[in-house]
């Protein structure tokens, strides 16, 4: 016999796995990218804001222009390491259902859904790139080569607390207020695993003095997972004693694992028209991975006579489709010491997907659970949210970045002083699960800041040492009232409506600090 009712998995499906871990709803739900604050990688990119798609003049060039690599002609190294502290966290999210019959007359039915603060954190620690360059001269130019490593991603924390009161059978009792006939309380605690790396082949080189083109090809790795930490604790309302009484009491843990391995490439041009102008452009393909997901329950809860548990496992097929991106940008050189530049790029999020949905679990008496998969491809990332016509979307994600480095010359060394600003436009980030067409949009605001020391080691070669910090808020709200559903009757008639009211707030902060090091030969 299975044992889960449909109100509790819509419950779960609509708030449990939700939340925003990479390894949900069966697949990928959302990267908690390392480079957040553009395309690539390194300090002093970070602290001009990512606006470095017409600088790339440095090892770091594959990350963010292919083309930039063809400027190198010494052998260059470079390591990124920082350390980050992100924290998202949702306030004030209520809903409360409202039902009517089918002439519209309220019925005195009312379900809330009550939140505690929802946490979602991540503090990765670490090498976030590795490159190194390879100038070859052919006698009619220099070719470029370049090998890198990149931590593309890892996994996020949440805890979260959600109270469901069901007003099914609402009552007046003697003292002429309303008593709920039950509510449940929920305690979920997602935790994450693991992440996903790529490894990059890329060549640069010049048709001219001024124009200089490439391009890569990047080979992505990783599993990723999330465990879900579910208690339940439900009490009924008794009539006689007046009291809610304790009606259930279990808990059960649901984990997911995807492996992933795909490839993809990037294209790039970077032109210098006049010594004190650069232009770049950047285009990267998408990349699709067909895959293995692992999925596991367990449950303990108690019966009549003690606690039971059940338990199961499954494997299934799935695959990511991570979509394109481009980008454009511009640098001008006012005076030899002052750079400024900005950047324009498009992440196309409404064309990545992910299959398949879940695992959904059913379980018998006898203890054993067995998963099942919805085959259907929904949006990427997080399961995307469902418009009025019940189809999944996701939005773009598009971004602006401004950028400026000043470089000092005290004797012998070189200091490099670095500012910047971006914005990006994309969902809120926990509020991705809204059955809306309506999803609010949130408007990140990056302040960076960077400075550098470069060394003359003599014989062409150098040491440059770069820090950077980066400072990222987003608050946005969510209001929507006046969602009506119609629940069918035996006769395909219109029999029930509810009045859908939620409100809620959220607040991002992200911070960063970078450093960078890289030797020429």
């Amino acid at each position: 016999m299975k044992r889960h009712a449909l109100g509790i998995a819509a419950v779960l499906t609509a708030f449990l796995i939700s939340s925003p871990i990479l390894a949900q709803k069966g697949g990928v739900g959302r990267v908690t990218t390392q480079s957040n604050s553009g395309f690539g990688f390194g300090a002093r990119a970070l602290g001009m804001g990512g606006a470095f798609i017409a600088i790339a003049d440095d090892a770091s060039a594959a990350s963010w222009n292919p083309a930039g690599i063809g400027q190198l002609i010494r052998p260059e190294l470079t390591i990124v390491a920082s350390t980050n502290s992100n924290e998202t966290r949702v306030s004030g999210d209520q809903t409360t259902d409202s039902y009517t019959n089918a002439a519209g007359v309220p019925n005195g039915n009312k379900d809330f859904y009550t939140f505690s603060d929802q946490i979602v954190k991540q503090d990765p620690t670490g090498i976030d790139f590795l490159s190194f360059v390879q100038p070859f001269d052919t006698g009619k130019q220099i070719l470029s080569l370049q090998l890198s490593y990149a931590r593309r991603g890892r996994a996020a924390t949440s805890s979260q607390s959600l109270n469901l009161q069901n007003s099914d059978n609402y009552y007046v009792v003697g003292n002429g207020t309303e008593a709920l006939y039950s509510t449940t309380d929920y305690e979920i605690t997602s935790s994450g695993s693991g992440g996903i790396d790529s490894f990059t082949f890329g060549v640069g080189t010049s048709f001219s003095e001024w124009l200089f083109v490439g391009a890569s090809g990047e080979l992505w790795r990783g599993t990723v997972g999330s465990t879900n930490e579910v208690a339940i604790r439900s009490f009924t309302f008794d009539r006689d004693l007046g009291v809610h009484i304790p009606s259930e009491d279990r808990r059960f843990s649901n984990s997911v694992e995807r492996k992933i391995q795909a490839y993809s490439f990037n294209f790039g041009v970077l032109a210098k028209p006049y010594p004190w102008l650069s232009l770049g452009a950047v285009y990267r393909t998408k990349w699709s991975g067909t895959n293995d997901l692992n999925a596991s329950y367990y449950e303990i809860g108690a019966v009549s006579g003690g606690y039971r548990r059940w338990q199961g496992t499954a494997t299934t097929d799935s695959t990511i489709d991570w979509p394109d991106s481009w980008g454009v940008g511009m640098a001008i050189r006012p005076m030899p010491a002052l750079t400024l530049s900005a950047d324009y790029s498009v992440t196309n999020w409404s064309k990545g997907t992910t299959n398949p949905q879940g695992p959904f679990w059913f379980c018998d008496e006898a203890g054993h659970c067995t998963a099942q998969f919805n085959n259907v491809d929904v949006a990427f990332p997080s399961g995307g949210p469902v418009d009025q016509h019940g189809e999944k979307f996701q939005n773009d994600q598009d971004s602006l970045r401004f950028g400026a480095e000043y470089v000092f010359r005290p004797g012998r060394i070189l200091v490099p002083v670095r500012a910047g600003y971006y914005r990006i436009t994309s969902l809120a980030p926990l509020f991705d699960d809204r059955q809306f067409d309506s999803d609010p949009e949130a408007d990140f605001r990056g302040y960076t800041a960077g400075l550098g020391i470069a060394f003359d080691m003599g014989n062409q070669k150098s040491l440059l040492l770069d820090f950077a910090a980066t400072l990222e808020e987003a608050d946005s709200s969510y209001n929507e009232q006046n969602y009506f559903r119609c629940y069918t009757n035996a006769q395909q008639q219109c029999s029930v409506y509810f009045l859908r009211t939620r409100t809620s707030q959220q607040e991002v902060r992200n911070t960063r600090l970078i450093g960078s090091l890289i030797y020429r030969f």
